[in-house]
């Protein structure tokens, strides 16, 4: 049986409000100084103790291109810190730094962590935060954008977009009928968006990215002549990249949703998975076409921070 074609809904929006608060959009910006540095996967932290600000981090993984940036928001100034960027080995190095002298960060309202595009010209922060919370008593506990622990889902295996029936383990998509979404994630928030992959003999290949999980992903290009749902997902039967042969079968791979950093239509960071993957699933080596399958939720690869000043 083929999957037929048509659709449309949406779920809320969950979003940290302190991020909201801040207002990323029209601001004053005191720049930073030209100062590189590098914090860690696991747990790492600034260690300069002539520093009025102390940020430790727990699970923000090395971004292969673009870079983190760290600000402090005072009213609607948001005051750089500096770029930097996570290590392997779990070090910070470089020394960060507020141009305004004058600054005192402990008068700040709320500390957040972007993620910027590379050789970012651009003083202002980025719509990418990846963490951010208020200050209280001298300290802010760092979240990311979204509490993916209500996250559910479902996805088939089938490939709408040909007419064979031959190649039905071939395709992923997050719909169960055809018109609507299977997901229960609510829209991306800006700066954000969803990617879907197969993860096939360890290589993972996208789906595509998508900020609405009622509507069409942004990507048809591995898909058949075929109409496909307006949901997301793709068929792995044409064009297949180097190193690949298509039809791709599914069975025996892992299925996954990653939150990935959007800006102008592209994810600064590059072409691999983002490290949070709130929903991932094992596809069965003996899996059958058009049989929904449930996502499973996890937490592990969200980032967390602690700020002391």
């Amino acid at each position: 049986m083929k999957l037929q074609k048509g659709f449309s809904a949406v779920e809320g929006l969950v979003i940290v409000a302190i991020i909201a608060a801040i207002g990323f959009a029209a601001f004053s910006v005191i720049g930073n100084s030209d100062d590189d540095d590098m914090s860690d996967d696991k747990k790492m932290s600034q260690t300069d103790d002539s520093f009025p600000l102390s940020v430790s981090f727990n699970n923000l993984a090395p971004l292969a291109q673009g870079a983190y940036e760290g600000w402090v928001v005072r009213d609607d100034v948001k005051y750089s810190f500096g770029t930097f960027n996570t290590t392997e080995a779990g070090e910070v190095e470089g020394a960060w730094a507020f141009a305004d002298d004058d600054f005192t960060p402990q008068d700040g309202d709320t500390v957040a962590i972007s993620i910027e595009p590379e050789e970012d010209a651009d003083p202002d922060p980025s719509a990418t935060i990846v963490l951010a919370g208020e200050i209280a008593d001298g300290s802010a506990d760092l979240a990311f954008p979204l509490d993916v622990s209500e996250f559910a889902g479902q996805y088939i295996l089938a490939t709408p977009t040909t007419e064979t029936t031959d190649d039905e383990t071939a395709g992923v998509w997050f719909t169960t009928t055809g018109s609507d979404t299977s997901l229960d994630i609510p829209v991306a928030p800006e700066g954000w968006a969803y990617e879907g992959w197969a993860v096939v003999d360890g290589a993972p290949i996208s789906s595509g990215l998508f900020t609405d999980p009622s509507a069409a992903d942004f990507f048809d290009g591995f898909s058949g002549p075929g109409t496909a749902p307006e949901k997301p997902g793709e068929d792995f039967v044409a064009n297949a990249p180097e190193g690949r042969e298509f039809p791709l079968d599914l069975r025996g791979g892992t299925i996954v949703v990653s939150i990935e950093p959007y800006q102008d239509g592209a994810d600064p960071t590059g072409p691999a998975p983002a490290q949070v993957k709130p929903l991932t699933h094992a596809v069965a080596s003996d899996a059958t076409d058009h049989t929904p399958y449930d996502l499973q939720v996890g937490t592990d690869s969200v980032p967390s921070g602690v700020a002391q000043l």
